[in-house]
């Protein structure tokens, strides 16, 4: 049922409701004449999730960098699962979609996200519709974040991939956003996060150059 109401309120392009996962569990519990559901944040305290084995060891090779988390969950959610994970540290910011009244792919949350700062940016994420779209519409380099790919993929660099993965993007597009038309396709493709040290070192230098 939250699922059912989430993708609702995405179709609705109502980005930032649909993770205000609080308001959708007290609208079902209402529905269904159940009193005070317990708040969600309890639950997450409880079961927070583990974080990919990649990540650590990227954002510290990437600390130089200056590094923004931009997403659609709730601060009362994300901001605590962030920590325990021990993420907190290497990001400058953490922009969530309640505190700024809109979230991703709505353009304006990446621009809020970069306000402030200078210089070359890309986004990272592994969602192409909330991520790559959101990106691309918001006039930014996108990075997809697939980790399910080929062996045989995997020796190609992150704008080779690309090509080779057209069939991957509709059919993956198609399951995130059924209801969209939108041809999504990223700038470069990554298998883990580690990969964007080297990418992003390229692209440093072809902007310092350039």
């Amino acid at each position: 049922m939250i699922r059912k109401e989430r993708r609702r309120r995405v179709e609705s392009g109502l980005y930032a409701e649909a993770f205000d996962y609080n308001a959708m569990v007290r609208k079902i519990a209402s529905s269904l004449h159940v009193e005070s559901p317990p708040p969600l944040e309890l639950m997450m305290k409880k079961y927070s999730p583990s974080s990919f084995e990649d990540a650590l060891p990227a954002l510290g090779l990437l600390a130089q960098h200056t590094l923004v988390a931009l997403t659609n969950g709730y601060a009362c959610f994300q901001i605590p699962t962030l920590d325990s994970l021990g993420l907190t540290p290497f990001l400058k910011r953490i922009v969530t979609a309640d505190a700024i009244g809109f979230g991703k792919p709505d353009p304006r949350a990446f621009a809020k996200a970069l306000q402030g700062l200078d210089g070359y940016a890309l986004s990272v994420g592994d969602s192409l519709f909330f991520d790559v779209y959101g990106s691309r519409a918001a006039g930014l380099a996108s990075v997809w974040l697939y980790r399910r790919m080929d062996d045989e993929l995997r020796p190609l660099n992150p704008e080779e991939r690309v090509k080779l993965l057209r069939g991957v993007l509709s059919k993956r597009l198609a399951d995130e956003a059924p209801w969209s038309t939108e041809q999504v396709v990223p700038d470069y493709v990554i298998s883990d996060l580690r990969e964007l040290v080297d990418l992003i070192d390229g692209l440093s230098t072809v902007h310092r150059t350039g």
